[in-house]
């Protein structure tokens, strides 16, 4: 992956098949360990003739050491190149992602930990570095059920009982002794994933303190909603009279005021967490900036499930992609998803603020591929939200006027935009134009600074998909 982000694709992939023949090898020789194991088991079951009768088989004959964390690590690095680059390794990537589930259950490593009395430096590296590798795993596997709309590999039920992972300066401690003045400054958190999810779903006064979290663990918990959300909208299809639209019915009221209440708490907690931030070039940028990146997945998931489904981003087929496009429904007009078009509107706005030719030449290359994907969920639930509004434009209420204002204003700082009206005088014509120019905004955004092979037909297919709109 380091190789990859210095556009160094031909090492990269050298990389790849070389790591992937060594963990090939590892887990032929467990494999075989597990084969030799099973035989000698038979053989010891076998009914004997002896003065004692049966002999008893070993009962740890089969029981095998677990597959090193660190084969387990090199495994979640293929799979995250294999995932987004080079469509020929896409089955490796949804291969490597099904070992990698097999074998962290297998290993015991979804379990939970004992934590030891005066715990030491080199003790905590390595249960914790136990931890944070399966909850990398974890956001990693549900990224590509968002983005590929595949069945999750590794459920958040399974990582239930794993303590949250600590304070981002206990990580970056180099020393035993930086490492104790870092608990001393940031005390150590407690609570596990469950602690913490339950946190957020059930209705309280307030979070208990114990249950407070870092950003790794808030980027870990907003990943556990969004497959909460998404496996609560499929357990709902066709369950309504004849409906064949996911987002027809609706979710109930109840469970939809659940989630919306979980989404403003996981909100609330990430802006009183110190390493939280929505600057891509601060110091926790890549786990604070990533987090609010799935934060608007999750608005757009809860509101407009109809947005992940038969995409075919697994062909690479930027014509199949754009039909695809065309083909979603168009959201129904609601008040439950204006938090989503404000969410997707200031994510398209942030590179806007910092300069649309600057963002897009000199910092999205260093975003993570999460940016990519929520950048294109936030652009195309906007377009369509839009598309909606421009049939209905002489019905707008004025929550919905005020939202169009706010996509105006950030698209007027943008050549994609030039309407000859003032504000509030909102045609069908011109909000049509306004969701157009919303698509325009993210290609020209993504065209010439994503690394990954698999933005780049997404890219192209939202601009044929856009070409359609101003037909």
């Amino acid at each position: 992956m380091g190789a990859q982000y210095r556009f160094e694709a031909e090492s990269a992939l050298s990389l790849y098949y070389a790591a992937k023949s060594i963990i090939d090898a590892r887990l032929d020789k467990t494999a075989a360990a597990v084969a030799e194991a099973a035989r000698n088991f038979a053989v010891q079951a076998r009914p004997a003739t002896c003065s004692q009768g049966m002999a008893h088989p070993a009962v740890t004959s089969t029981n095998e050491a677990p597959l090193a964390i660190e084969t387990i690590q090199a495994m979640i690095i293929c799979m995250s190149l294999c995932s987004w680059e080079y469509r020929d390794l896409l089955p490796d990537a949804f291969c490597l992602a099904e070992q990698v589930a097999l074998y962290l259950r297998q290993g015991g490593y979804l379990r939970s930990e004992e934590t030891l009395e005066n715990e030491t430096w080199q003790q905590w590296i390595k249960s914790e570095g136990r931890r944070r590798t399966v909850f990398i795993a974890f956001i990693l596997l549900n990224l590509q059920t968002i983005f590929y709309d595949v069945p999750p590999r590794l459920m958040a039920r399974e990582i239930w009982s794993i303590q949250m992972p600590q304070h981002e300066a206990h990580w970056w401690a180099s020393t035993a002794s930086e490492w104790k003045e870092a608990r001393r400054r940031h005390p150590p958190l407690s609570g596990t994933f469950g602690d913490y999810y339950l946190d957020l779903i059930i209705p309280s006064e307030s979070r208990s303190p114990s249950h407070r979290t870092c950003a790794f663990g808030n980027l870990v918990s907003i990943h556990g909603l969004v497959q909460q959300i998404q496996l609560t909208r499929d357990s709902l299809i066709h369950l309504g009279s004849g409906c064949t639209n996911p987002d027809e019915p609706p979710l109930p009221e109840d469970v939809y005021l659940k989630f919306r209440r979980a989404l403003c708490r996981w909100d609330t907690g990430w802006a009183s967490s110190r390493d939280s931030t929505t600057q891509p070039i601060a110091q926790m940028a890549p786990l604070g900036f990533n987090a609010t990146a799935v934060f608007r997945i999750a608005w757009i998931r809860l509101s407009f499930s109809s947005m992940a489904l038969s995409r075919h981003f697994s062909s690479r087929d930027p014509a199949a992609i754009a039909a695809a496009f065309d083909k979603c429904p168009l959201p129904e007009r609601s008040p439950r998803l204006y938090s989503a078009v404000l969410q997707s509107a200031h994510a398209l706005s942030i590179p806007v603020r910092m300069g649309i030719i600057y963002a897009s030449k000199t910092q999205i290359f260093s975003w993570s591929i999460i940016h990519s994907i929520a950048s294109l969920e936030c652009a195309l639930f906007l377009s369509r939200w839009l598309q909606r509004a421009s049939l209905e434009s002489g019905c707008l209420r004025d929550e919905e006027r005020v939202l169009i204002r706010v996509v105006a204003r950030m698209l007027k700082e943008t050549p994609f935009y030039k309407p000859a009206v003032v504000d509030d005088e909102w045609n069908g014509e011109t909000i049509r134009h306004m969701a157009c120019s919303v698509l325009r905004l993210f290609t020209e955004l993504f065209r010439e600074s994503h690394l990954f092979d698999a933005v780049g037909p997404c890219i192209e297919a939202v601009d044929r998909y856009a070409s359609t709109l101003e037909c």
